[in-house]
Protein backbone atom coordinates (compact mmCIF):
# COMPACT_ATOMS: atom_id res chain seq x y z
CA UNK A 1 0.00 0.00 0.00
CA UNK A 2 1.72 3.11 -1.02
CA UNK A 3 1.00 6.65 0.40
CA UNK A 4 1.68 9.79 -0.98
CA UNK A 5 2.65 12.40 1.39
CA UNK A 6 0.54 15.45 2.21
CA UNK A 7 1.40 18.74 0.86
CA UNK A 8 1.25 20.38 4.50
CA UNK A 9 3.96 17.68 5.65
CA UNK A 10 6.24 17.66 2.61
CA UNK A 11 6.08 21.39 2.73
CA UNK A 12 6.96 20.87 6.64
CA UNK A 13 9.55 19.14 5.97
CA UNK A 14 11.33 21.54 3.58
CA UNK A 15 11.29 24.33 5.61
CA UNK A 16 13.01 22.03 8.77
CA UNK A 17 15.42 21.66 6.18
CA UNK A 18 15.88 25.33 5.61
CA UNK A 19 16.04 25.99 9.26
CA UNK A 20 18.62 23.34 9.46
CA UNK A 21 20.75 24.94 6.94
CA UNK A 22 19.94 28.93 7.75
CA UNK A 23 20.69 27.82 12.06
CA UNK A 24 24.38 26.02 10.95
CA UNK A 25 25.58 28.37 7.93
CA UNK A 26 24.24 31.46 8.33
CA UNK A 27 23.79 34.21 10.91
CA UNK A 28 20.46 34.72 10.90
CA UNK A 29 18.32 36.15 13.44
CA UNK A 30 16.60 34.08 16.08
CA UNK A 31 13.19 35.15 15.75
CA UNK A 32 12.97 34.41 12.26
CA UNK A 33 14.46 30.99 13.06
CA UNK A 34 11.75 30.59 15.17
CA UNK A 35 8.86 31.41 13.28
CA UNK A 36 10.86 29.00 10.49
CA UNK A 37 10.84 25.94 13.04
CA UNK A 38 7.24 26.29 14.41
CA UNK A 39 5.60 26.70 11.31
CA UNK A 40 7.50 23.54 10.12
CA UNK A 41 6.54 21.97 13.17
CA UNK A 42 2.84 22.82 12.76
CA UNK A 43 2.57 21.78 9.12
CA UNK A 44 4.33 18.29 9.99
CA UNK A 45 1.60 18.19 12.62
CA UNK A 46 -1.79 18.99 10.48
CA UNK A 47 -0.13 16.73 7.92
CA UNK A 48 0.61 13.47 9.80
CA UNK A 49 -2.96 13.64 10.93
CA UNK A 50 -5.44 10.91 9.71
CA UNK A 51 -7.99 10.95 7.55
CA UNK A 52 -10.81 11.69 9.76
CA UNK A 53 -9.20 14.26 11.85
CA UNK A 54 -7.21 16.25 8.70
CA UNK A 55 -10.73 16.19 6.64
CA UNK A 56 -12.44 17.72 9.98
CA UNK A 57 -9.66 20.11 9.88
CA UNK A 58 -9.54 21.06 6.45
CA UNK A 59 -13.21 21.81 5.97
CA UNK A 60 -13.93 23.78 8.95
CA UNK A 61 -15.18 27.45 8.15
CA UNK A 62 -12.44 29.96 9.70
CA UNK A 63 -14.77 32.72 8.71
CA UNK A 64 -18.02 33.09 10.34
CA UNK A 65 -20.90 33.60 8.63
CA UNK A 66 -24.15 35.59 10.20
Amino acid sequence: MKRELRVELRTGLLLFAAWGVLNHFADVHHFILGGLIGASICLMIVGSLGEVPYNALKSFNWIRKQ
